[in-house]
């Protein structure tokens, strides 16, 4: 995607969201990830279903630390999903400022959430579909 200025002006027309700039994430991210003081855009061209899945999934999830879908869609063919911005300032540019010990703290929060995600079957079960990985488990 060459002009991404225009792409993400679209999606902002298309999802209503008026009175945002918003600049593209460098770092800690291997798609493309646009952020604003309010929203995050996230888009794939390479495979709509895992982003799309992906959207499906965190809006099963009520918990303050997991960012809100407001919009997802469709792009001329290119799955966009925009989330609520969580507050707070951005981990990979805090990382080397907080001690060792929260480090540690963190990396636990982020394991125990994964290995909840992973063991509660009940969540991978988007649009009645069940997945392992990226696998389709066949009913």
């Amino acid at each position: 995607m060459k002009n991404h200025l225009l792409f993400i002006e679209k999606i902002k027309k298309l999802a209503g969201i008026k009175e945002e700039n918003f600049h593209q994430a460098t770092r800690g991210t291997r798609h493309n990830v646009f952020i604003s003081d309010r929203y995050v855009i996230r888009f794939r061209d390479d495979d709509n279903n895992i982003l799309l899945r992906e959207a499906d999934l965190l809006k099963t999830i009520d918990n303050p630390i997991i960012p809100k879908v407001v919009w997802t869609g469709d792009v001329d063919g290119v799955a966009v999903m925009i989330e609520a911005r969580l507050s707070g300032e951005n981990l990979d540019l805090m990382w080397g400022k907080i001690s060792q010990n929260d480090q540690i703290n963190l990396v636990e929060q982020v394991v125990n959430f994964l290995l909840h995600l992973k063991t509660d079957f009940k969540r991978a079960d988007v649009n009645n579909r069940r997945y392992r990985g990226n696998e389709f488990i066949p009913q």
